[in-house]
């Protein structure tokens, strides 16, 4: 998986600088709720512009805010989900399932 659109200059800065209940809500709605049609057309963050996302959040000056902690913790649900959802799927295809 390859960084995409979503670890542009623009949307990292908006991540260091913006504001976090905004943010929350926008990467929230990327990574958890776009519906099938969104996707197609802006499509969803691979795991490494997510890993970028958090390193930003990181460098946030508000980083022991508890909002910026949680957004940091959904983005890391979102690295790990999606390395066990396609390792479910790569086992069961060497497991001939």
């Amino acid at each position: 998986q390859m960084r995409t659109h979503f670890s542009e200059p623009t949307w990292l800065a908006e991540i260091r600088t913006g504001d976090i209940e905004k943010i929350h809500d926008t990467l929230g709605y990327v990574m958890w709720e776009t519906s099938t049609d969104t996707m197609v057309q802006i499509g969803v963050p691979s795991d490494e512009d997510v890993c970028e996302w958090i390193e930003v959040l990181k460098s946030r000056s508000d980083v022991e805010d508890k909002r910026v902690q949680f957004c940091i913790l959904d983005c890391e649900d979102y690295v790990n989900g999606t390395n066990l959802a396609l390792q479910s799927m790569l086992e069961e295809k060497s497991a001939g399932v």
